[in-house]
């Protein structure tokens, strides 16, 4: 990847993921690279394909997604480790990423995995919701995952 051998942009980048619970501004990212904030931010847009702030909210929930599927952890544990102060705001979030809840993610795994699956690979990534009933989350007919959290 171009941006990590970036010297200002592979140490902001470096950062972030080093210190992924630390609330980062682009300000001091930029300082950190020694760069004006404008150059840091326009830099970091091209090199990345994404602004500075809203690479470090996906790549968090990523990362989080990832200690979900494969840790026994507390939600709130990892969300507080990701830099989420509160496990709602961690949640809504997770699902403006990921498109389900924390839990509902976690589960789907729980499931898949007795059968050597991972989520992705037999979910397609949908998500349908169904009232306010929890539900067990299973593969639809469709490929989709059904949650109701």
């Amino acid at each position: 990847m171009t941006a990590l051998a970036d010297p200002a942009i592979g140490t902001a980048l470096s950062l972030m993921h080093q210190f992924p619970a630390h609330v980062w501004t682009v300000a001091e990212l930029a300082a950190k690279s020694g760069m004006s904030r404008s150059h840091f931010a326009a830099r970091f847009n091209e090199l990345v394909g994404t602004p500075p702030l809203e690479y470090l909210a996906t790549w968090r929930i990523r990362s989080a997604a990832r200690e979900l599927r494969t840790g026994n952890r507390t939600i709130s544990s990892i969300a507080s480790q990701y830099g989420y102060g509160l496990e709602s705001a961690f949640s809504h979030a997770f699902k403006r990423v990921i498109e389900l809840a924390p839990g509902c993610y976690r589960d789907s795994f729980a499931v898949l995995q007795p059968l050597g699956r991972g989520w992705s690979e037999s979910c397609g990534g949908g998500a349908e919701r169904r009232g306010g009933v929890p539900a067990e989350p299973d593969c639809g007919g469709d490929g989709s995952l059904v949650c109701s959290r």
